[in-house]
């Protein structure tokens, strides 16, 4: 198990750091006239200063990508999945971070090439521009059926689990779990709803190439938001109608869908990127959308005038938040902060998989501890028993870190329990209380007057 887990943590930390630096590195290549996020007339694409950031650029991710990349091989050495996950998560921050700051300075340097080459200036710049034949794509329907089915097929464990909740059986671990996956499956249909709405591609005067740039954004776009809706469909069924054996198969089927989709996005949004590429060359020197003044480093869409919330990224597919709108700028501090806070996440389950655990045993109540306290009243009518191996299980709501199970589980012949023990400390202690709750625990001595 450690050897998967080791495997799983470098495929995430991989699977993440290169398609970033081969974003990255495509961002110095010329679409609709713009490279490393500023506006450059398609005539000046070649000019030396150009070209020299350009490398520079490239030169720099590159560095940082194999940097980052040696700096991560103890994730496939290192044996425990905490202090995996906090090396993990702290290279990805540093390297989303040393990425961003690279494209920051290629984007001044080159927005003072501009401006010292008065380039802005052109006749043949302007600072926005609409396509009316190309426009007239919002008009075409969003598919909805392939947003709709999956919303109804996620929905389907609503049934038992109100059925749960009447008869006061539900177990709200996995409840919560559930409802909050399916309740992500209709935003993916507003989501898709609000690319329909966005405005049209433009590369230049020939309405033929705006429009076909226009339909391969959008269906690229809607194909990927169906095919997460799907995913979390699954995944929703999935949580929804958990057994054992399902438990036991769950990581896997969630994270072979997360590379499927993971994969089609990375396709998709390069398809639209050689598209835009493409399209700006066969334009040619004939307009060039100049709005770098609503764009801080290029990368951050600013403008109080604009009333959408939802902006599509000026290259490639994505879309972003307008920060000259209240909401979106508190959404983007937001994402900011969870993106720095991400380190903590690690500091937390090194926390918890090295503290140890204690327990305290008075009269009939039990107090079981590990960074936080919790106690159980046995009653007067419980039931103890020590096994020296426990039933296969699978979690419900709570951590299962290294050898750390804490939180609600559920296990064969034993059924829903609460559980704080570490798996490699045998013999167990299974407490059944008087109403019926099951606690599982490491035999500790402080146990033994429950057993007479």
């Amino acid at each position: 198990m450690d050897m998967i887990m080791r495997f799983i943590m470098g495929l995430v930390f991989y699977g993440t750091m290169i398609p970033t630096y081969m974003f990255a590195a495509n961002l110095r290549l010329p679409k609709k006239n713009i490279m490393l996020g500023v506006t450059i007339p398609y005539a000046r694409h070649d000019e030396p200063s150009v070209t020299a950031v350009g490398i520079t650029y490239l030169r720099r991710i590159r560095i940082l990508t194999v940097v980052a990349g040696i700096l991560g091989l103890p994730i496939l050495l290192v044996p425990f999945m905490s202090i995996q996950l906090l090396i993990m998560l702290t290279l990805l921050l540093l390297f989303i971070t040393g990425d961003f700051v690279i494209f920051v300075r290629a984007n001044r340097a080159l927005a003072a090439i501009k401006r010292q080459s008065n380039w802005a200036e052109s006749a043949h710049t302007v600072p926005a521009v609409a396509d009316f034949r190309a426009m007239e794509e919002k008009r075409r329907p969003l598919p909805r059926l392939f947003f709709i089915l999956p919303c109804l097929i996620a929905a389907i464990p609503l049934i038992p689990l109100i059925h749960e909740m009447l008869t006061g059986t539900v177990e709200w671990g996995q409840a919560a779990g559930y409802l909050i996956t399916v309740l992500f499956v209709p935003l993916l249909l507003i989501l898709g709803e609000a690319i329909r709405r966005q405005g049209a591609e433009v590369v230049g005067t020939d309405s033929d190439l705006n429009v076909i740039l226009t339909r391969v954004r959008r269906r690229e776009y809607l194909r990927c938001m169906a095919l997460c809706a799907w995913l979390l469909a699954l995944t929703a069924l999935a949580v929804g109608f958990q057994t054992i054996m399902l438990a036991f198969w769950f990581p896997a089927v969630v994270l072979t869908l997360a590379i499927v989709v993971a994969a089609y996005s990375f396709r998709a949004e390069f398809a639209v990127r050689r598209t835009q590429e493409k399209f700006t060359k066969m334009a040619g020197y004939t307009l060039a959308v100049d709005d770098d003044a609503y764009w801080l480093w290029g990368f951050f869409y600013h403008n109080r005038n604009d009333r959408r919330l939802l902006i599509k990224d000026r290259v490639g597919m994505s879309m972003g938040m307008n920060l000259g709108r209240p909401l979106g700028l508190c959404l983007m501090l937001l994402s900011g902060l969870l993106l720095l806070a991400m380190p903590l996440i690690g500091v937390w389950s090194v926390a918890q998989e090295f503290t140890p655990i204690t327990y305290h045993v008075e009269g009939t109540e039990v107090t079981a501890t590990q960074i936080r306290s919790r106690t159980f009243d046995l009653g007067t009518d419980f039931e103890a028993e020590i096994v020296d191996a426990l039933p296969h299980g699978s979690r419900t709501f709570g951590t299962a870190i290294g050898t750390l199970r804490a939180g609600t589980f559920s296990f064969d012949g034993i059924g829903s329990a609460y559980a704080l023990f570490h798996t490699d400390q045998p013999p167990f202690i299974v407490l059944t209380t008087s109403d019926g709750q099951v606690l599982v625990f490491n035999f500790d001595p402080v146990f033994e007057p429950l057993l007479r």
